[in-house]
C-alpha cells in the first residue's frame, strides 16, 4: 500500500512538471515575435530603403495585442532599433515616421499604450537616456496633444513638456536672464560682449559638472578670446556656489541667477546638470542642452573652419 502511494505521488509530480512546462511553452508561444522589417529587393537605393523602413518598421506589430508585454525586453530592443534607425534618416522622414508610430500607440490596447508612452518618454526625454532626442520628442508631444481622444488631464502634462521643449531651440534667440557674478557684478546674458557665448548651467558638488570642467581645461581652444564663458548656478545655496567658484579657470564668468527667474519662469530646461547652450554672436542658439564633447567639437569648427 505504501509502495502504491509513493508511485501515485511520483505520477502526480511528473504530471505537474509536464503541466508547468507546457504552460511555459504556451506562454512563450502566446507572445508574438517582433522581427525586423524585411525590405523588398525592388527598393534598391539608400533613399528608397530608408523610406520603406520608416514607413513599415511597425507593420510587424498588432497594437491591439497586449501580449507583447509578456516579453518587454524584446519590445524594448525593437523600439531602440527603431529610434536608432530614425537618427540616420533625413529629419522630415523621421518626423513623418514618428507621427505615424505615435498615432498607432495612441490607438493601442490600453496596457500596451501606457507602456509604450512610458518608454518613449524615458528614452527621448529623460536627461540620462542615451537615446535622448528633443526634436523627436517634440514630434511625439505635438501628435499626442493634437489627438482629441487622449485623456485631457494627462494631456496637460504633455503640454507643459512641449512648452519647455520649444524654448531656446537652435536658430532662435536665447532667452535673456539677469545674473550676479562671483565678484558681485550684476548684469544679463544679452549684455555680454558680441562674441560667441557658452552658457553652462551647473550645480555645485556635481561630479558630472566637475568632469566637464576637466574636459574643457584639457582643450585649450576654450580659452580663446572669441568666446564668453558663462557658468550659471540656478539654485539658492550661495555658500556652496561661492565654494564652487574655485573649480573654474579664470576665463569663466561664474554667476548665479539673481531672482531664480530661470527656474521660476522656466526660461531654460534645467533637468540635466550640467546643461550647455552654445550661442552665436547674435545670441542665436547653435547647440541646445548639448553634451560636453559635442560643444568642444562645435567650438573647434568655429575656431578652425574648413
Amino acid at each position: 500500500m505504501k509502495h502504491n502511494n509513493i508511485i501515485i505521488v511520483i505520477i502526480i509530480s511528473i504530471i505537474s512538471l509536464i503541466a508547468c512546462q507546457n504552460g511555459t511553452d504556451k506562454h512563450k508561444a502566446s507572445t508574438p515575435k517582433l522581427k525586423m522589417v524585411a525590405i523588398p529587393a525592388v527598393y534598391s537605393t539608400k533613399e528608397a530603403r530608408e523610406t520603406y523602413i520608416a514607413n513599415h518598421f511597425w507593420d510587424v506589430m498588432d497594437f491591439a495585442d497586449s501580449s507583447y508585454l509578456n516579453d518587454k525586453l524584446s519590445l524594448d530592443v525593437h523600439y531602440s532599433s527603431y529610434i536608432n534607425n530614425l537618427r540616420k534618416f533625413p529629419a522630415n522622414l523621421a518626423k513623418t515616421s514618428l507621427e505615424k508610430f505615435t498615432i498607432s500607440v495612441l490607438k493601442a490596447n490600453k496596457p500596451l499604450k501606457e507602456y509604450l508612452l512610458e518608454i518613449i518618454e524615458k528614452s527621448l526625454y529623460d536627461p540620462n537616456s542615451g537615446l535622448r532626442n528633443e526634436s523627436f520628442y517634440i514630434t511625439v508631444l505635438k501628435t499626442i496633444i493634437s489627438n482629441e481622444e487622449f485623456d485631457p488631464t494627462l494631456k496637460e502634462r504633455y503640454k507643459e513638456q512641449l512648452q519647455l521643449a520649444l524654448k531656446n531651440n537652435p536658430g532662435e534667440i536665447a532667452n535673456d536672464f539677469k545674473y550676479t557674478t562671483i565678484k558681485g557684478r550684476q548684469t544679463n546674458l544679452h549684455s555680454l560682449p558680441k562674441k560667441y557665448t557658452l552658457v553652462m548651467f551647473y550645480e555645485p558638488n556635481c561630479p558630472a559638472c566637475e568632469a566637464s570642467l576637466e574636459y574643457f581645461s584639457d582643450n585649450t581652444v576654450i580659452a580663446s578670446k572669441s568666446f564668453n564663458m558663462l557658468a550659471v548656478y540656478t539654485g539658492d545655496n550661495l555658500d556652496e556656489w561661492k565654494k564652487s567658484a574655485k573649480n573654474f579657470k579664470p576665463y569663466w564668468i561664474v554667476a548665479h541667477d539673481n531672482d531664480m527667474a530661470i527656474t521660476m519662469e522656466r526660461l531654460y530646461d534645467r533637468r540635466p546638470s550640467p546643461s550647455f547652450y552654445l550661442l552665436d554672436k547674435n545670441r542665436k542658439v547653435i547647440l541646445k542642452d548639448a553634451l560636453t564633447q559635442d560643444v568642444i567639437y562645435e567650438i573647434s569648427k568655429i575656431l578652425q573652419p574648413q
